[in-house]
């Protein structure tokens, strides 16, 4: 969406704010996902945690974060069940690149889209993540029509 987010006086994102921002986009998610979408949030920016999960639930859509890759294969393999993974590429020690590689290497997991969400938009790094495995490739900052628009085209719910 390009704006920046606003923050509360305790340094907490305005999710008043967001909601209100959003809020556009929540029938077309309810429509084109029925409400009941659940993804695996992984990003090791609290910020970028914050802000795309309050834009995602204003949306209706149900968050679950990861501040790591290891994190989300330790979530991944809890068992719990989602609808996709949204990932970030540039993470400390194991990047999105080679989560999305352990995602695709785990048969449980063969068919979950996993879509990259990131800050790099250099030559080749679409490419770069496609080969690693993940479905799409979306640029920060966030524009949640598209996000929605891919979480729904790649869900097909």
């Amino acid at each position: 969406m390009g704006m920046d987010a606003h923050r509360t006086e305790e340094g907490r994102i305005d999710k008043p704010w967001f909601s209100a921002v959003c809020g556009a986009f929540r029938e077309k998610a309810e429509v084109e996902t029925q409400g009941n979408m659940r993804v695996l949030l992984v990003d090791d920016s609290e910020f970028n945690l914050e802000v795309i999960g309050a834009g995602l639930s204003a949306a209706g859509v149900e968050v679950v974060t990861a501040g790591s890759g290891f994190e989300a294969l330790d979530i991944l393999a809890s068992g719990q069940a989602f609808d996709a993974v949204l990932l970030d590429v540039q993470m400390p020690r194991m990047d999105g690149r080679e989560t999305a590689r352990r995602i695709r290497g785990d048969g449980r997991w063969a068919g979950l889209p996993v879509l990259a969400v990131t800050a790099s938009a250099v030559k080749g790094e679409r490419e770069s993540c496609l080969e690693a495995g993940m479905n799409d490739f979306l640029t920060k900052p966030v524009d949640f029509e598209a996000l929605l628009g891919s979480l729904a085209r790649w869900t097909r719910k």
